[in-house]
């Protein structure tokens, strides 16, 4: 009984410890949205119908949603420190200060479901500036791609990297790689070229069917307590 006992809030701090990665995942997310669809960036478009605008200027596209997920991520954090400060100076056996564990961890589980449930939504909507994003690359950005062509024409890797250095220097650049060129090098798994979605989508379908195998034995747990 002491070790049940002293089990409680452990449970739920690791609900929300999850709740909270997770939720810094998303927070990141919408940071590079809120930052790569800036006019100082202009990668990406927001959705009209998405941002809200702005009293005095007409044209402001202000990413509301994308804040307020960023946001949550934090509060996220301050609903897992409420549960460990609640449990964690308490003494052996029972206390009715676990009572209080329930509000921060439904608050948590609800706050994350709120951000996943509106960035679904909106993350499919964006838009994307290709113009911008092609003038970006232009130069330094894919001279290590220059160096990789040349190299794959029979150069040793330590004299392209010279003559491309060297070229840089003297304003001399070189033709711009083709956009299938540019991800045709980067092959890794989880690179542009190679995102490694079907490994993600066999790895869903294992956890789902896991989850639905769990939660069967969950709901027969009582029958199975009753005798029947």
């Amino acid at each position: 009984m002491a070790s049940v006992q002293n089990n409680r809030g452990k449970k739920e701090a690791l609900v929300l410890f999850w709740c909270v990665q997770f939720g810094h995942d998303l927070a990141k997310l919408a940071g590079d949205i809120i930052t790569y669809s800036a006019d100082e960036y202009g990668f990406l478009l927001l959705p009209p119908d998405l941002a809200t605008g702005s009293s005095i200027m007409p044209h402001k596209r202000n990413p509301d949603l994308f804040e307020l997920t960023r946001g949550r991520a934090a509060a996220l954090e301050g609903d897992l420190a409420a549960v460990f400060a609640i449990k964690g100076k308490l003494g052996s056996g029972y206390h009715r200060d676990f009572q209080l564990l329930k509000e921060p961890v439904m608050r948590g589980v609800d706050r994350l479901e709120g951000m996943l449930s509106m960035m679904a939504v909106a993350v499919p909507r964006l838009g994307v500036e290709p113009t911008v994003g092609r003038k970006i690359l232009s130069g330094g950005p894919l001279a290590t791609d220059e160096v990789m062509r040349r190299v794959e024409g029979g150069s040793a890797f330590r004299s392209a990297y010279r003559e491309v250095a060297a070229a840089i220097r003297e304003g001399d650049l070189w033709r711009e790689p083709a956009a299938e060129e540019i991800i045709g090098r980067r092959k890794s798994t989880g690179g542009l070229g190679n995102l490694g979605l079907g490994e993600v989508r066999a790895r869903l379908r294992a956890a789902r069917t896991w989850n639905a195998r769990e939660q069967r034995r969950f709901d027969g747990g009582p029958d199975k307590l009753a005798g029947r």
